[in-house]
């Protein structure tokens, strides 16, 4: 479905991203920017590759690295795993980091930073 219509169905952006979480998409906090009309209709039809709640798995990280450092590694680990249509661009548009940090732990729950001896300060 184009954009226009969905806006028009849709009373705004934060009613879709509601309405996709209630159907079981863990998505990026509606202000980050990532978070746009074109994101959510891609991970709706499913041409954006997006988590579900189902799926999801928490790790601790009490010391993490920058949004970029954390969008960096899931990049890696979706590219690795051949997820090429993740609508994540590096250095623009950057998902919350509590978003990042619970799709890395899903996807690659071995990545350094859920180590316990790990310190984000050697990642800057």
């Amino acid at each position: 479905m184009e954009t226009s219509k969905v806006k028009q169905l849709m009373k705004n952006k934060a009613h879709f991203h509601e309405a996709l979480v209630r159907n079981g998409f863990y998505l990026p906090s509606l202000r980050s920017g990532v978070c746009t009309m074109e994101y959510l209709i891609g991970v709706r039809d499913k041409q954006i590759w997006s988590l579900q709640y189902s799926g999801l798995k928490i790790k601790p990280c009490p010391q993490a690295p920058s949004k970029h450092v954390l969008l960096d590694l899931v990049l890696e680990t979706l590219t690795k795993n051949g997820v090429v249509r993740h609508g994540l661009v590096p250095r623009k548009k950057v998902p919350d980091k509590g978003w990042l940090l619970a799709v890395l732990a899903t996807i690659n729950p071995e990545c350094k930073v859920f180590k316990k001896d790990y310190v984000a300060a050697a990642d800057i």
